[in-house]
């Protein structure tokens, strides 16, 4: 059945895997958890690689006929979120990607922003609803802010998600994570 699916994927880093999937059949939502960590395993790694500590997830739309999700005519996004106790104190972001419009080409642009904010947003118990302007996203390359101004083509969306915020800019403390997302809803 659709609702017993589950997919994992793993990392090149060492015991960093997050685990995709609905966590029961009776409420439906997906769940988003693992082990976040910064290490990387030689062993394991591409030799290129420098640094870890980036973890996401990102849903594509199903219709092969078009790969694109159009977003042109909202204002905002509304994600209807549980974040787990083990995880209130961590900084998860939205993401949403899309074709580059200014190249036309196949060059995934990462919009980026806080969705929870940790330090800011606090304990809270069950689902929350999070209202995002469209307006709010930020164009980013490898998790850091680009610093001229693009516009976001929104009709060329080709994927939603979120993930957990680390890299140079933000030290995440290592160990599990786990945020549920009932619904992305678009909001005119």
């Amino acid at each position: 059945a659709e609702g017993d699916r589950q997919e994992e994927g793993r990392a090149e880093g060492d015991r960093q895997e997050a685990t995709v999937g609905p966590a029961t059949v009776q409420e439906a939502f997906m769940r988003f958890s693992g082990v976040y960590s910064k290490r990387i395993d030689p062993s394991r790694a591409h030799p290129k690689m420098k640094r870890a500590g980036f973890v996401s997830m990102t849903g594509r739309p199903l219709d092969s006929l078009d790969a694109h999700i159009d977003l042109e005519s909202f204002n905002a996004l509304r994600y209807t979120i549980r974040v787990h106790k083990n995880s209130v104190h961590r900084t998860f972001l939205a993401n949403l990607r899309s074709d580059n419009w200014v190249t036309g080409g196949q060059n995934e642009d990462v919009w980026q922003v806080v969705l929870h904010d940790g330090q800011k947003d606090g304990d809270w118990d069950g689902w929350k609803e999070v209202e995002v302007p469209l307006e709010a996203f930020v164009l980013t390359w490898r998790g850091k802010p680009v610093a001229e101004a693009v516009e976001m083509g929104k009709s060329k969306v080709i994927g939603v998600g979120i993930g957990l915020l680390g890299g140079d800019q933000h030290v995440e403390e290592e160990g599990e994570f786990c945020i549920d997302l009932r619904r992305i809803e678009g909001i005119v």
